[in-house]
């Protein structure tokens, strides 16, 4: 195998890696905001079922809306985060690669 080829292949190889983890990172991240949801609901529900009176019931829900919001905004940076850090680690070797066949090609004279 020519040396352009097995660089390519290994540029390819790497890009992939890089996809995978930045893949698992965002799953990963995902069920975590999926289960904070989640007890945010139940504990929401727990004060739900203790309250007296229509206010209390309109505080505690309130109180769930501002959570919710705060999670969504901050899972949401998160998530963009790391979606650019997957755009970036996975294209990276991919785009050096073709730098550098772009540059031989330029050396050589086509």
């Amino acid at each position: 195998m020519r040396t352009v080829e097995k660089d390519g292949a290994a540029a390819l190889a790497q890009s992939q890696a890089a996809l995978a983890r930045g893949i698992e990172a965002l799953s990963a991240e995902m069920a975590g905001l999926a289960l904070s949801g989640m007890n945010e609901l139940a504990r929401t529900a727990t004060k739900l079922l203790a309250v007296k009176t229509l206010s209390d019931a309109i505080e505690v829900n309130a109180g769930f809306t501002r959570n919710s919001f705060d999670a969504l905004v901050t899972g949401s940076a998160k998530l963009s985060e790391l979606g650019v850090k997957l755009a970036t680690e996975t294209s990276q070797p991919l785009l050096s690669q073709f730098g550098r066949g772009w540059s031989k090609a330029a050396r050589s004279g086509g």
